[in-house]
């Protein structure tokens, strides 16, 4: 072995001329907060309160120096209106709807070269027209506030495995879901709960989840290719369906009076969706077809449920051609192959349009109308949104509901509002 002796002087300079180590990369860490405050009070009718809510939705983001992030997200929500209410409100939307914390987000992500996987509950959209749920069925709904403001926080994250192998035009999308959730359906006692039956007293036991079994899994799978223009998507997805199928249970002769209970039946649904613009006009097509959707029905004193076929479409113009502008006109279609005595709700077809005008200092002013021409009832939304600042907004709107008692949206006429809302957003 040989040694090496160094005089103080030319090992201080060795030294400086060392590399220093250098440091290993640190992940970042990227956050989003929302708080929203609301107040609404009812225009027709009983003329109350009907809103007074406060919520917080956060998400945060951690993206490692690999090809690996996480995203963790939740949100918690507390109603007043409820206990300043107690009148108009009792029974389960009380007990279910006056605070909550739902888990949103949780996902792993791993991103290699054409390549995304994302592990855990997430939200996967496969529809793009305005305003309402079509081709947009792989994640349930929360629809306990009748027709949702925010389709991204009305959907529910559900767990999945969902894949996605993206070409230069062209992608490739693959879901497995072992555990499915359903639909938020509105709480008897609550403004949006619709069903009944004339003469009859109804209780809802609806759970709205399965229990836990490998055998209730749900897969689908998605291909897209850019195609002389027109950006076009094929899907098919065999799931439960995300609405429930109910049981009647008789409970009392005298008054008559039902329990129904909630069935889950699986379905499968295959559909195309197309985008393409038009002479300066942006034309959105969405068809899908679902079988073995079942239909509840009511009919000589019998409660029970058939299958049949059910064909979805939807085509939409929208057109942003004059400054500070944009126009949207939507048709949709949705029948029934056979015929069904005693149905309980019928396939309406709809027209809908939307009209968003933007004014001085980033003021936008809004406002949605959809009518089902079947029963002559209309949904009306209005809005005027106020940026205050770069994290703080104004919003003051009015949903309304209108025409005869038994039409689709007449039946919600007392639950039309009018709200003032602030939201703070803090983070990027």
């Amino acid at each position: 072995m040989q040694l090496i002796f160094l005089e103080p002087g030319a090992a201080a300079a060795q030294a400086l001329r060392a590399p220093s180590p250098v440091a290993a990369p640190r992940p970042t860490w990227q956050y989003k907060l929302r708080v929203d405050g609301e107040a609404g009070w009812h225009l027709f009718g009983q003329q109350d309160l009907a809103t007074h809510r406060y919520s917080a939705e956060i998400e945060q983001r951690m993206v490692f120096p690999s090809r690996w992030s996480l995203v963790a997200g939740g949100r918690a929500s507390v109603e007043g209106a409820y206990a300043l209410n107690p009148g108009r409100y009792s029974g389960a939307v009380v007990r279910d709807e006056s605070s909550e914390f739902l888990l949103r987000d949780l996902y792993a992500q791993l991103k290699d070269g054409p390549w995304v996987l994302k592990v855990g509950n997430q939200q996967v959209v496969w529809g793009e027209t305005f305003g309402f749920f079509y081709a947009d069925i792989v994640n349930p709904k929360d629809l306990r506030s009748g027709v949702p403001r925010d389709l991204e926080s009305a959907r529910i994250p559900v767990p999945m495995v969902n894949a996605k192998l993206i070409g230069g035009s062209s992608s490739l999308q693959l879901i497995y879901i072992p555990y499915p959730l359903f639909n938020r359906l509105p709480n008897q006692g609550g403004d949006f709960f619709t069903a009944q039956v004339p003469g009859v007293s109804l209780t809802v036991d609806d759970p709205r989840k399965l229990p836990f079994s490998f055998a209730n899994w749900e897969a689908g799978v998605r291909g897209t290719q850019l195609v002389g223009g027109v950006d076009l998507s094929v899907f098919y997805l065999r799931s439960f369906d995300r609405q429930p199928n109910f049981r009647a249970e008789l409970t009392s002769l005298s008054p008559p009076a039902y329990t129904l209970r909630a069935e889950r039946n699986r379905i499968q649904t295959a559909g195309i969706t197309a985008t393409m613009e038009v002479a300066s006009v942006l034309v959105r097509l969405e068809t899908l077809q679902v079988f073995g959707r079942q239909f509840d029905t009511f009919e000589s004193g019998q409660y029970r449920s058939v299958k049949s076929r059910e064909t979805i479409a939807v085509l939409e113009a929208d057109y942003g051609g004059l400054p500070n502008w944009r126009f949207a006109l939507q048709g949709s279609y949705d029948a029934i192959a056979d015929e069904i005595p005693g149905l309980l709700s019928p396939r309406r077809h709809a027209v809908s349009a939307q009209v968003t005008r933007n004014l001085a200092r980033e003021q936008v002013l809004e406002a949605l109308w959809a009518l089902i021409p079947s029963d002559k009832s209309s949904f009306v939304r209005l809005a005027y949104v106020n940026p205050l600042s770069n994290s703080l907004e104004l919003r003051l709107g009015a949903d309304l509901f209108l025409g005869k008692a038994a039409s689709q949206y007449g039946a919600l006429r007392e639950a039309s509002r009018g709200s003032i809302s602030l939201r703070v957003f803090l983070g990027g």
